[in-house]
């Protein structure tokens, strides 16, 4: 791999310095409002029933903590918030790697094939196609300048 100058950009909702847990239930909040609401629903008809609520309360409090975390991974996975490009290959971290500092690896530029679609960018990315919006990055005509211009570069130094 040839290493460059690494340039990475960060999207306008990249976590900053919140810890992990924090971020992970803020995309699982409205997970919890979805079900909280679910929940009061089936109590109210558990009580107009007049059967007792006890278990069903926490039970049902158990599965909202359990589901909302979940559709929080979940969310937190589907966030891209940067990308990351060194020589002639390039990187996307999503929110879930960012607030636990997992391991990124690196894809090749080359294989990429970004395309300009309005006001989004279409990056394939390990064999899935990425759609980032141009109202959540900063650095939106660098980011895709940076596409071409790491190709372009070790092309020339291949040469030479």
């Amino acid at each position: 791999m040839i290493v460059n100058e690494k340039h990475i950009y960060r999207s306008a909702s990249f976590p900053l310095k919140a810890k992990a847990f924090t971020i992970i239930q803020e995309h699982a909040a409205s997970a919890y409002l979805f079900f909280f609401a679910i929940w009061a629903c089936g109590l109210y008809l558990i009580i107009a029933n007049h059967l007792a609520v006890f278990w069903y309360g926490i039970i049902g409090l158990l599965s909202i903590f359990l589901l909302s975390n979940a559709a929080g991974m979940i969310r937190s996975k589907m966030q891209y918030v940067e990308i990351g490009f060194n020589g002639a290959f390039f990187y996307l971290a999503n929110v879930y790697d960012v607030a636990f500092k997992e391991e990124i690896s690196y894809y090749p530029s080359a294989f990429s094939n970004v395309n300009l679609i309005a006001n989004e960018m279409h990056i394939n990315y390990k064999g899935q196609i990425i759609i980032l919006k141009k109202e959540d990055w900063k650095d939106w005509a660098e980011m895709y300048q940076s596409f071409f211009y790491q190709a372009v570069e070790n092309e020339t130094k291949n040469e030479n």
